[in-house]
């Protein structure tokens, strides 16, 4: 709404709490997000690129900065090089076919394919983190922008095999959100 009211960017970091029952790693009951709403973006690989920049600024930070609590907890922070892969999702799903056997995906990833194109992502192109990108329309919200006849402008951020973002680019056009209302079963006229 911020966005609509003429700022072009808009950052929100803050708690979020859900009242129901969970039983995976997926969904946490009470986390802290970061929030982007940018406008005027060529299309999300501008997203993409702000939030990898942060990522590669909060690493070096607690790199520079926490060394002596790294080194007291033995943990290693991960390294992005030049930066984050970006694989579009059907080619995600050619791998984990080639690659894992995997014949049962469609329409999203489930955790152990997360995890299983993590171990393709670490071996292959030595990085933890992926940007899976041009998930399938049918997945995502209706005012993601479609990306042909069946993608979206979209993207998951996934970090050791597990989903730590999502985003996309957002619809703007009143026509194509219509249309892209209906797709997913809506009736606009009907409030």
């Amino acid at each position: 709404m911020i966005v609509g009211a003429g700022f072009e960017r808009v950052f929100e970091i803050g708690h979020a709490y859900r009242a129901e029952q969970h039983n995976t790693s997926r969904h946490l009951n009470e986390y802290v997000s970061v929030d982007l709403e940018i406008g005027f973006i060529k299309d999300e690989y501008d997203i993409m690129k702000i939030e990898e920049e942060l990522l590669k600024y909060v690493l070096g930070k607690v790199e520079r900065e926490g060394g002596k609590y790294l080194e007291l907890l033995d943990a290693e922070l991960p390294k992005i090089k030049d930066e984050i892969p970006r694989i579009d999702f059907n080619d995600v799903l050619d791998i984990l076919k080639s690659k894992f056997g995997r014949t049962d995906l469609e329409g999203d990833l489930d955790p152990e394919s997360e995890k299983e194109i993590h171990q393709y992502c670490s071996e292959e192109l030595g990085s933890d983190f992926l940007f899976v990108t041009n998930y399938p329309r049918r997945k995502r919200p209706m005012y993601t922008i479609p990306l042909g006849e069946n993608g979206t402008h979209s993207f998951d951020l996934l970090f050791r095999g597990v989903e730590i973002t999502t985003g996309g680019q957002r619809i703007h056009d009143y026509d194509e959100l219509v249309e892209n209302m209906k797709y997913k079963g809506f009736e606009p006229e009907q409030g």
